[in-house]
């Protein structure tokens, strides 16, 4: 496994297991559980350093300092940790452009095949293909058809970005 994969899957474990964390701490805060909250914030510092996320490692270090001493975070300490863990998870959640490698045409145009003939057949089973669909670039107009049960304007769709990305 490369590197990259490797830190792209800890970073979507991160945001699946640590998403929700600010709204435990606020939980064990609001319990008078300083030391359950301590927990967490230290946690996700640590899980956050290990992801390379060095503002949120910030944010969680200016919340653990008054938790360690037995005391709560102010407002604004809060406030920016919520902040930069939601950019954080965000960033990690919302899918970056990247070009279309070679291995990537070959597999997008084996999906591309199945979906023109359930699109020409009007067949509910290219629902079953979005989201391997919506990894392919340039596809969010296609998808949006396929959800509206358009599949003729589908297909003219599918056509057209076949011509535009060589598949």
């Amino acid at each position: 496994m490369g590197g990259d994969d490797f830190v792209g899957k800890l970073r979507i474990k991160f945001a699946k297991e640590q998403g929700d964390v600010f709204v435990r701490i606020q939980n064990a805060l609001k319990a008078g559980d300083i030391k359950g909250a301590f927990l967490l914030v230290h946690t996700l510092k640590g899980a956050a350093g290990l992801i390379g996320e060095p503002m949120l490692v910030k944010a969680a270090i200016a919340a653990e300092h008054p938790l360690r001493h037995g005391e709560m975070p102010g407002l604004i300490v809060m406030e920016n940790l919520q902040y930069t863990l939601d950019d954080v998870v965000s960033a990690i959640y919302i899918p970056q452009r990247q070009e279309v490698t070679e291995w990537d045409k070959a597999a997008a145009a084996e999906l591309f095949d199945g979906l023109q003939t359930m699109l020409a057949e009007s067949s509910a089973e290219c629902f079953m293909i979005l989201d391997d669909l919506e990894k392919i670039p340039e596809t969010e107009e296609l998808v949006a058809l396929i959800e509206k049960c358009d599949f003729a304007a589908a297909l003219d769709e599918l056509l057209e970005l076949r011509t535009k990305l060589e598949l």
